[in-house]
């Protein structure tokens, strides 16, 4: 994503969003054509490539789009779009899957994937954009084998039991090639990456809160479905509307917090989201315990409030926070932190889970941590807002 991001700042966000749309498309239709596991992996790969472009430059299209009076809204629209696919996508692929053959779960991304790129050419506007600088290939590639090491990772570690040898070996491979990109970064003329951005201290702030926020999140997501059928003895069915719910409360409310946004300091707004989040997971860490339906569906509510406010004000924070020309990295790196937040989240809940003996009483343990967690944002947040309180 960094380099999708990077290459968004030189040749212009849209064209590199345009770049992700069709590639992802066509390796939906090779998925979709697929006639063996090769030429699947392969699809999926071309996909992944597409998703990264369009991913990393889509905040900054709006950052640079809307002014900064508007920002909020259009941010908290983007968050509406992105429940509203979640919301939509599992049911949809469970009626594909139900009546026709596996791979035309692929086949629906391509019509999709036209329309939107159709979309993009006829309402973004063209970019003559005429830069000098040059991508950094070798930094590039870097970034691309550290990531692909901490991600396969994090996606391994759930699966196998991996012997404190190999998590030591694989902790110090990452430090030393992260300790050679971080060089290389300095010295570089033309870096993919310009840590000088870490200077400023609202973006870095508010990207180590996207971390834990997305982390947390991931974590409550993936843990509550074991525990309404695996406790509760749900069916799977009933089980997907319980967690649709979330995302039926943050496609309404999204844009509505950012308005809020736009109105109020958006630190405002993201220090009463993080408030709501973490009374959200107290109360699913005490209804957990005593198994009722009512405090956990009360608590999911409460998270979907929490999250409605929260991520606008974050996203907005982070983009507006930024020079111009690192909107696309800045954006990228947004992107970047919340699937890695959303991928420890899953290591972090499996691995709890998987330890404990009484699934209610792991769960209660883990929103524990998830509280503590939310609780170092509102640190954070309670922080900023004291401190532009007393700059008024």
């Amino acid at each position: 994503m960094l380099v999708f991001g990077r290459l968004g700042d030189i040749k212009g966000k849209i064209k590199v969003f345009k770049f992700g749309i069709l590639i992802f498309t066509i390796g939906s239709l090779i998925c979709f054509l697929s006639t063996n596991f090769n030429l699947i992996v392969f699809g999926r790969i071309i996909q992944g490539i597409g998703a990264s472009a369009y991913m990393a430059n889509n905040q900054g299209i709006i950052t640079e789009t809307f002014p900064f009076e508007n920002r909020g809204k259009a941010l908290g629209s983007l968050a509406s779009a992105v429940a509203l696919g979640t919301m939509l996508g599992s049911p949809l692929g469970g009626l594909i899957v139900s009546y026709l053959p596996w791979h035309w779960i692929f086949f629906i991304n391509v019509p999709l994937g036209i329309i939107c790129f159709a979309l993009t050419c006829w309402k973004l506007p063209s970019e003559n954009i005429k830069s000098e600088i040059k991508l950094d290939y070798f930094g590039s590639l870097l970034a691309m084998v550290l990531m692909l090491m901490i991600f396969t990772f994090f996606e391994l570690a759930p699966k196998y039991d991996f012997s404190i040898a190999l998590w030591l070996g694989f902790g110090i491979a990452c430090f030393l090639l992260g300790i050679l990109f971080v060089k290389f970064e300095k010295y570089t003329i033309d870096p993919l990456f310009n840590f000088n951005i870490l200077k400023n201290r609202s973006f870095t702030t508010n990207i180590i809160c996207a971390l834990l926020s997305f982390l947390c999140l991931s974590a409550s997501i993936i843990s509550l479905p074991f525990f309404f059928q695996n406790v509760l003895k749900m069916s799977a069915a009933t089980t997907g509307y319980i967690m649709m719910i979330q995302s039926i409360i943050m496609f309404f409310l999204a844009p509505m917090a950012g308005r809020l946004v736009d109105h109020f300091r958006g630190t405002t707004i993201a220090l009463i989201g993080s408030i709501i989040l973490l009374i959200g997971f107290i109360i699913l860490s005490i209804t957990s315990h005593s198994v009722s339906l009512v405090g956990i569906i009360l608590g999911i509510v409460v998270l979907a409030l929490g999250q409605a406010f929260y991520q606008p004000a974050n996203n907005t924070l982070i983009m507006s926070a930024i020079e111009v020309e690192y909107l696309g990295v800045a954006g990228s790196l947004n992107s970047l932190v919340r699937n890695l937040g959303q991928v420890i989240g899953i290591l972090l809940a499996t691995s709890i889970l998987a330890q404990a003996r009484a699934l209610f009483y792991s769960i209660g343990v883990l929103y524990l941590m998830l509280a503590f967690l939310t609780f170092i944002t509102f640190i954070f947040y309670l922080y900023e807002f004291i401190r532009n309180k007393k700059q008024i």
